[in-house]
């Protein structure tokens, strides 16, 4: 095993140089960036961005007070009139808020938005506890607000998702990978096995930070790893924890929304898509939008300068989470799973300015306050048009309850979730033709429908989803009668 102190020397003296300025500079940051964003964590979950999943998200922290759920059994709004247990990541930020909700006696999406905030800026910690320990005080404090304020950070920071929380996990999990690697701490290695754990089952595909592990064991111990006690130790807690949480979950599912997405996407030819023009599309697309130009130029040069011995833990957290994206983003295409390349993203960015300031420090100066600026400037602009309210969902929402009873269960013809999520009721979505059991002909699905409770059936914006021909909208307007309409939305009585 090697000697900690001859390899370790450049990154303690950075570390014990840290005084109370530095960390007053830190608290400043981070409270100015709590009250930036603190602003808008009363919005609504129906935001123009990711709104059916923040309105996924909230409905489950809905659900957990409402009816008092038990934690490992999440609940949905859809599609069924009840006991619609879904298979999904561990509901932390859902559960806590539905606790919070029980102490102030009020349901409000600020408490979820809050918690995820608060998630985020604490890892915004752990980040800055591993960044100093690879650059001096200028480079970390830039590579921080890069990790602040980007794009990507401003945008989902609150929003009421679990990427906060899986965030906080990741970081605090590779910062105690860190401190045992470095410090030899028996402690730190435990605790980053439950924090990779916890990652996992808040996100999982934060499972590639493997590729950073397995590599820092060897690089710690060599063979003699294997006789390690930690070794073993740590594949149980961070491996065999979240297989039983997964496989219990999938137990009790009534969807299985994980195993789903395993079996149809990930285990398919669908894993070499990064190489297909969608595929390269997605990323010339949303990189430079979620992450800025400056950014992403300094974070690859800092990449190349990671081939050193110092470096070489910030080289092999790079590589993990470009093996992710080119994996698992590129099959899923949903931009926000670009957030797990965030955090590697600004430590590069840090990288490549302390080493830029150690040579021509007016010059690293320069390229930081650029890039600060500019990231900043996105960062903010980019997450005000992503917040906006959708008006169009949140006004259906509230006549669809104004109309109906709490314990109606409604139909609503969308793909779309979102206005089930708004109205606070239990349905399915009309004609999406996705379930085996459900039929798909205009009369057997309304009389599936009915069979099952369903009292309503909501018609938005005037057209039913995936009836090109109107066939389906003619045969509701033919056979039920309007109960209710405004300008955006009609309700037929189905019973």
């Amino acid at each position: 095993m090697y000697s900690n102190k001859s390899k370790n020397c450049i990154q303690t003296t950075n570390r014990c140089s840290y005084g109370m300025k530095e960390f007053i500079l830190l608290g400043a940051i981070l409270v100015f960036y709590f009250f930036i964003q603190f602003g808008t964590l009363a919005n609504s979950p129906m935001e123009h961005i990711n709104t059916w999943r923040q309105g996924d998200t909230y409905s489950l922290a809905v659900n957990y007070y409402q009816y008092d759920l038990p934690w490992l059994k999440p609940e949905l709004n859809y599609d069924g009139g009840g006991n619609n247990i879904a298979q999904l990541e561990l509901q932390i930020i859902p559960y806590l808020s539905a606790l919070l909700f029980r102490i102030i006696g009020t349901v409000t999406p600020f408490i979820t938005r809050l918690i995820s905030l608060l998630f985020f800026i604490a890892s915004s910690l752990y980040f800055f506890l591993i960044i100093r320990r690879f650059t001096g005080k200028p480079a970390t404090f830039a590579s921080l607000i890069i990790y602040l304020f980007m794009p990507i950070s401003m945008i989902y920071s609150r929003a009421i998702m679990p990427e906060s929380c899986a965030l906080f996990f990741l970081c605090g999990g590779i910062f105690y990978l860190l401190k045992w690697y470095q410090d030899n701490s028996k402690v730190a290695v435990w605790l980053s096995a439950l924090f990779i754990a916890l990652a996992i089952m808040e996100k999982t595909p934060t499972i590639f930070v493997g590729l950073l592990i397995i590599p820092v064991f060897f690089l710690k111990a060599g063979k003699q790893c294997f006789r390690m006690p930690e070794y073993y130790g740590y594949a149980a807690i961070s491996l065999l924890v979240p297989l039983a949480y997964y496989l219990y979950a999938s137990s009790v599912a009534t969807f299985k929304f994980v195993d789903g997405i395993t079996a149809n996407h990930i285990f398919s030819a669908e894993i070499f898509s990064f190489f297909t023009k969608e595929g390269l599309n997605f990323f010339a697309t949303n990189l430079p939008y979620y992450f800025s130009w400056p950014v992403l130029v300094l974070a690859l040069g800092g990449f190349f300068l990671c081939f050193t011995y110092q470096r070489r833990f910030i080289l092999l957290w790079a590589i993990a989470f470009i093996l992710e994206c080119i994996t698992i983003v590129a099959i899923i295409k949903f931009a926000y799973y670009l957030i797990f390349l965030m955090p590697v993203c600004a430590a590069l960015c840090g990288i490549f300015i302390d080493t830029l300031y150690q040579k021509k420090a007016p010059l690293a100066i320069s390229v930081a306050c650029v890039t600060l600026i500019f990231t900043c400037y996105l960062g903010i602009s980019r997450e005000t048009k992503s917040i906006a309210l959708n008006e169009n969902i949140i006004a259906s929402g509230e006549f669809i309850k104004s109309v109906t009873d709490n314990d109606d269960i409604i139909a609503v013809a969308q793909l779309d979730p979102s206005y089930i999520n708004a109205a606070n009721r239990k349905g399915y979505r009309a004609n999406i033709d996705y379930y085996d059991y459900i039929p798909t002909e205009p009369e057997q699905e309304v009389q599936y429908f009915i069979t099952n409770g369903v009292k309503w059936f909501v018609v938005v914006n005037g057209a039913i989803y995936n009836d090109s021909n109107g066939s389906y909208l003619r045969f509701i307007e033919e056979n039920y009668p309007l109960y209710a309409a405004n300008s955006s939305c009609a309700i037929y009585k189905l019973e």
